[in-house]
């Protein structure tokens, strides 16, 4: 739940997307196999919707994920 808030709160500070109406993990994948809490799916993407409605998907490179 912090690496969300902390990402949100990049891409919020960020003039290029003012005006963040909603975050969300999306694209699970199983390419993180640390597993700590008991569950091996992270998430691969953060879709981003913004005020005007535009939908923009930030995708992480292959070694990383978005945990939650």
């Amino acid at each position: 739940m912090r690496i969300r808030a902390f990402c949100l709160a990049l891409i919020c500070a960020s003039p290029v997307f003012a005006g963040v109406k909603e975050a969300r993990c999306s694209e699970t994948t199983t390419r993180y196999a640390h597993g700590i809490l008991g569950d091996a799916i992270e998430f691969s993407a953060l879709e981003i919707v913004t005020d005007a409605g535009k939908s923009i998907t930030m995708r992480l490179p292959a070694t990383r994920v978005f945990e939650d």
